[in-house]
């Protein structure tokens, strides 16, 4: 999956931006300009897609196996699998490759509310943020 390009937001408080994306933060702080603030928040950010396989790892499927099978045990407890480090290595680069081919298949990139990423955040007190604090 590829990063999401930077975008600039706008909000009324540094938790909730509801304004943007926008390409520029001339548009972001105009866009926002329209409401009534006392303060303006800006930032530029990323809402990168949600990359399923990074949930991906190996050993612990492998774990999660082992535990969930009884019969991969003998009368005395001893596990007929002997995986090395190695194969769970290749078990977890084979299936992250595999869930990537699916959500690219099937376009399915949900992207969080959240930012993935900041930067260049700010804050502009308004005519409105001013009058209050006469």
């Amino acid at each position: 999956m590829t990063e999401a390009p930077w975008k600039w937001f706008a909000g009324s408080n540094d938790e909730h931006f509801t304004i943007g994306p926008c390409e520029t933060r001339e548009e972001a702080l105009m866009l926002a300009g329209d409401e009534a603030w006392e303060t303006i928040y800006l930032v530029e950010a990323r809402q990168d897609p949600v990359d399923m396989s990074k949930m991906i790892d190996g050993p612990d499927i492998y774990e999660r196996w082992l535990e969930d099978d009884e019969e991969l045990y003998d009368e005395d407890g001893r596990c007929c699998v002997d995986v090395k480090e190695t194969q769970l290595k290749d078990l977890s680069e084979m299936l992250v490759m595999a869930v990537r081919h699916w959500q690219a298949k099937h376009a399915i990139a949900p992207v969080k509310y959240m930012f993935s990423a900041t930067r260049n955040e700010e804050s502009i007190v308004t005519e409105l943020g001013d009058d209050n604090n006469v």
